[in-house]
């Protein structure tokens, strides 16, 4: 509901608990974001919330 991600609980939480150096933790933390993100997305897309040709064309005018 705050928009926010697992991140600010992930990473201290694996840096306390478990001893995870910070670098594993950051790593981590946004490797876990990628499954989530294309999940995501592909259920916007399902759900007709997307224009295609406009999200494809302000992809290639970002790259």
């Amino acid at each position: 509901m705050a928009g926010l991600g697992g991140g600010y609980a992930l990473v201290p939480g694996m840096i306390y608990l478990f001893g995870a150096p910070v670098y594993i933790t950051m790593g981590t933390s946004l490797a876990a974001m990628i499954p989530l993100a294309l999940i995501g997305g592909l259920l916007k897309i399902l759900g007709s919330y997307v224009n295609i040709v406009f999200a494809v064309s302000v992809g290639i005018g970002t790259s």
